[in-house]
């Protein structure tokens, strides 16, 4: 059976992640991967994502909400899309949409993200 990361872990790999980047210069690569590694583990997390949903995820796909209190997520193709049989049952990846808290009590893991 696989086991649930707990929201602690995801939290201390975030302020890890926020801290390498804080180090590097902020336009370096170091700290831009650091920065991209901070949204898709809490996307992953808090969106309940399959790696093979964040794996398709690409920036165009994200939008943040006015007050940066959620972001909304369009997943395009995913492992539970149902077969559309008037296409001859082909799986035509017609995927959805779902909102991602980016705050968790005190903690908003999205601050300081462009």
């Amino acid at each position: 059976a696989k086991l649930a990361m707990p929201i602690s872990l995801v939290h201390q790999l975030t302020c890890y992640l926020r801290r390498l980047a804080a180090s590097e210069p902020a336009d370096s690569p170091s700290a831009v991967l650091a920065l991209r590694e901070i949204v898709l583990v809490n996307l992953a997390f808090f969106g309940l994502l399959r790696r093979s949903d964040v794996a398709g995820l690409q920036r165009s796909c994200v939008e943040t909400s006015r007050l940066r209190t959620y972001a909304k997520l369009r997943i395009t193709r995913s492992k539970t899309d149902q077969p559309i049989f008037s296409l001859g049952g082909k799986q035509q990846g017609v995927g959805q949409s779902i909102l991602v808290p980016t705050k968790s009590g005190s903690w908003d893991w999205a601050a300081d993200l462009h």
